[in-house]
């Protein structure tokens, strides 16, 4: 897989580990970190299950629009 800002990459075995890493604010998705995690769902590489998982306290606060990405 590519390199990816936001989001990590591990193959355990036959699992693809997918954590999300924005850990100081609470890994709340850019509009980036999703076509991030659609590239790395897209090279699954035989893998037989995926895990997302969120780095530090919290899995995912939800859409980061703090930004002015989205408007």
């Amino acid at each position: 897989m590519a390199a990816s800002e936001h989001i990590l990459s591990e193959r355990r075995g036959d699992v693809l580990v997918l954590t999300l890493n924005r850990p100081d604010r609470l890994n709340a998705a850019p509009p980036a970190m999703f076509e991030e995690l659609r590239a790395a769902l897209g090279d699954l590489n035989s893998a037989r299950a995926v895990l997302i998982a969120g780095a530090g306290r919290a899995f995912c606060s939800g859409a980061d629009v703090g930004g002015g990405a989205l408007g």
